[in-house]
């Protein structure tokens, strides 16, 4: 059934029932571990180690490999498995017999189709965390990089932040830092900073070449102070050092115009979110398709089943469209299937900024009348500052767009058209996407709050 509105108000509480009485037996004859994958508040596995080489089209073998930690719940039967990625996947099963922290290892499979950093999501019970792989060029040796940094003895050479550094708000990854470095010996490399102040920098991947290159370093923890905080970096003997802005607890300023991105759509690029407490909707941009002379970027979400659905969206300058049956959000059902764009999303949107959809007329499923639906898009914040719960946790997020939109109907030569009387709010964060959906209809409420977030 393509409507997603009724299907999910049918299906919800079915087999939100079947899933937890599944877990229930599991758990009550003891046969699955239960714990969580130990991680930084960005994502990245804590404690994390990868060992091997990988360079693009050479086959792994048994030293490469990754090892996390599990804080274990309860002791039983463990089968880890992290996603497909670069044709590459990591793999790992036995059985926890003491309750607390663990290591495991995952043993990788496959050949790497490319070079560069590619990160793999690993999922453990309800929780996840991403580790990232450097994979160098074909033909290259393998071995460690080695190179200065730029500006030692003293400030790190041409560096530049992105996101925002606020007291007690968790750092994501748009939080970053990059700097120069010069390349003697190609190679990969894995650079920590100092932790200041709650949080630190991060980066690893590779050189191809020789010379002066650009390194980025994304930032973990939660600043607990504002202030100005000094970070250093020694490689190789070199020193170099770089200061960080952390500002009052509140908003920061609002993106300047044509720098916002509230719904990126780069490859790889991946979001985890609630569908019933411990139970994850998991999405992430697989490609491109070609569609009606544009092309749209696919987002495959899989359900906590295994059942996976596809989803095309493209951005036109400031406009963010779904290619979708058009009914996909309402309680009126098309007997035709009419798909089309609908405008979701906008940037550079200011608080009580309206627009609406297309009008589409159709046949309603199960009679012979004949109605118009349309879309109306309300921006009822801007720029707001505000808390997601999810079984993961409370994360905090700033210059987020909350869109309010109801579908409306009418009659096929009126243009008055009436709230059908289902309402959605849909949260936007920038440079995350969406964190929050909101979906409700008379008797019905439901939310899907957003667990975990990789941007490439």
């Amino acid at each position: 059934m393509k409507n997603t509105f009724i299907t999910y108000l049918f299906c919800f509480f079915a087999l939100s029932s079947l899933v937890s009485c599944l877990k229930e037996e599991s758990i009550e004859n003891g046969k699955s571990a239960s714990g969580s994958l130990q991680s930084e508040s960005t994502g990245e596995c804590l404690n994390k180690s990868v060992a091997g080489l990988y360079t693009a089209g050479k086959t792994l073998t048994d030293s490469n490999f990754i090892e996390i930690e599990v804080d274990v719940a309860a002791k039983g039967r463990f089968n880890i498995t992290t996603d497909v990625v670069n044709g590459l996947t990591f793999k790992g099963t036995g059985t926890f017999t003491n309750t607390g922290i663990n290591t495991i290892k995952l043993k990788g499979s496959g050949a790497p189709l490319t070079e560069g950093n590619h990160s793999f999501l690993v999922q453990f019970d309800s929780s996840e965390c991403v580790i990232s792989i450097a994979v160098l060029p074909s033909g290259s040796t393998g071995s460690s990089a080695i190179f200065t940094l730029l500006g030692a003895p003293d400030s790190c050479r041409n560096v530049t932040t992105a996101g925002s550094f606020v007291k007690g708000i968790a750092l994501t990854s748009a939080s970053k830092v990059t700097l120069q470095v010069n390349v003697t010996t190609p190679g990969t490399y894995n650079i920590t900073t100092n932790s200041v102040n709650g949080y630190r920098f991060a980066g690893s991947g590779s050189f191809a070449t020789i010379g002066n290159q650009t390194i980025t370093l994304s930032a973990a923890g939660n600043p607990l102070l504002e202030g100005i905080n000094t970070f250093s970096i020694s490689i190789a003997g070199t020193v170099c050092s770089f200061p960080i802005k952390v500002t009052a607890t509140g908003p920061p300023s609002p993106p300047p115009s044509g720098t916002a991105n509230h719904f990126p759509l780069t490859l790889n690029s991946r979001w985890s979110y609630d569908e019933d407490q411990d139970d994850t909707l998991r999405r992430v941009i697989i490609g491109t398709k070609p569609v009606n002379n544009n092309t749209y970027s696919e987002m495959e979400e899989t359900d906590e089943m295994g059942s996976k659905t596809s989803y095309f969206f493209r951005k036109a300058g400031n406009d963010y469209f779904e290619y979708t049956f058009v009914d996909d959000y309402s309680i009126l059902t098309f007997k035709e299937n009419i798909e089309d764009d609908i405008l979701f999303l906008k940037e550079n949107l200011t608080t009580g900024q309206t627009w609406n959809s297309k009008e589409w007329t159709g046949t309603v499923e199960n009679t012979t009348q004949m109605r118009k639906l349309r879309y109306v898009f309300t921006c009822a914040d801007a720029n707001l500052s505000t808390t997601v719960t999810s079984a993961a946790g409370t994360k905090a997020f700033t210059n987020v767009y909350k869109i309010i939109f109801k579908p409306q109907t009418a009659l096929p030569n009126s243009t008055t058209f009436t709230d059908e009387g289902a309402t959605w709010e849909a949260l936007y964060a920038n440079n995350i996407g969406l964190i929050s959906l909101k979906g409700s209809a008379p008797g019905i409420n439901f939310t899907f709050p957003i667990r975990f977030w990789m941007i490439n």
